[in-house]
Parts: C-alpha cells; sequence; structure tokens
C-alpha cells in the first residue's frame, strides 16, 4: 500500500507542464480572490 502511495507522489511531477499549468491556475484564483476581498467592500459603500 505503502509503494503504491509513493508511486502516485512521483507521478506529480512539478516539472510536467499539465502540474504546473494547474498550480498557477490555482495560486491566480487565490490571488485574484484575496483583491476581490479587499476591492468588492469599496465598491459596495
Amino acid at each position: 500500500m505503502i509503494r503504491i502511495r509513493k508511486k502516485k507522489v512521483e507521478h506529480m511531477n512539478f516539472n510536467d507542464k499539465r502540474t504546473r499549468r494547474i498550480i498557477a491556475i490555482v495560486i491566480m484564483v487565490v490571488i485574484v480572490a484575496m483583491i476581490a476581498t479587499t476591492i468588492i467592500p469599496y465598491l459596495m459603500v
């Protein structure tokens, strides 16, 4: 069971273009959410 898990972790290569894109999208979404939470209150007033 442990060996199977290790193989899955190794499969998630950070050098892989697909995983890099997913990580980039997640980071962008987090940044946009942070900016939105700071700007929306000003728009409401």
